[in-house]
């Protein structure tokens, strides 16, 4: 079991407070709130994990992830998710590792792949992770959002290079990860039944399609994916 799984979603201009809010208001109809249940505290870790800073309220956290970016820790009970802000200025962040064209912005939820092996503790947060990824891009105008783990960037680094630049132009991008958004307005060649073709499913939704080839994550077949991608690089749009 990989250790982590970041489910990415790429804004098509500057993340902004209010979309922080509607992230944090989002999470919070899950169940998951930003006080620390050890010390009651709201806190926010840099981007490169070297610092952290104490917030008297959830709002000026907010405020701080809007223009700096950072990790905030969400808690359901023991489940403790990351909700992590990238704005467009993003110095700290590894371009090899950043998808997000320039002037774009990323938002990131991340659990732990310890979370995902009791089974009934790994399908609660499974659920809650797939509706927050799902609401948040069509609720924060997300063009493009998917889910990877560390197994899927290792194997498909070459595709990822390519990746930026092909979303920028909303063009037809070289990698189906396991769980893929496509925001229409940013995408207008989408057809079903290319994904259908390829090996996936698609979920419509009022601002966008969402393509699954797996139901949950743990389920993740890397041969299965590789397969899946082979046709999808072989498809053309109509």
């Amino acid at each position: 079991m990989s250790n982590i799984w970041a489910y990415e979603m790429l804004l098509p201009r500057s993340v902004r407070s209010d979309d922080v809010l509607r992230a944090r208001v989002l999470a919070e109809r899950r169940g998951y709130q930003p006080l620390n249940p050890v010390d009651g505290v709201v806190r926010v870790t840099t981007l490169d994990g070297s610092d952290s800073g104490d917030y008297a309220t959830v709002a000026e956290a907010e405020a701080a992830l809007a223009v700096g970016g950072g990790n905030l820790q969400i808690w359901k009970g023991d489940v403790n998710l990351s909700l992590i802000v990238h704005p467009s200025r993003r110095e700290s962040v590894d371009p090899a590792i950043d998808p997000a064209p320039e002037g774009w912005s990323r938002v990131t939820i991340t659990a732990d792949g310890s979370f995902f092996r009791d089974e009934a503790l790994r399908a609660a947060v499974a659920a809650d992770m797939w509706e927050l990824f799902v609401n948040m891009c069509e609720q924060l105008g997300v063009a493009y959002g998917f889910s990877r783990d560390e197994d899927v960037v290792e194997l498909f680094w070459e595709e990822q290079q390519r990746l930026r630049a092909t979303v920028l132009a909303g063009g037809k991008p070289p990698l189906l990860f396991w769980l893929n958004y496509f925001q229409r307005a940013h995408f207008p060649w989408l057809d079903e039944r290319m994904f259908s073709r390829a090996g996936g499913w698609v979920s419509s939704f009022p601002e966008g399609m969402l393509v699954s080839v797996f139901d949950v994550p743990w389920e993740v077949d890397l041969t299965v994916l590789q397969e899946v991608n082979r046709r999808w690089q072989g498809a053309e749009l109509s």
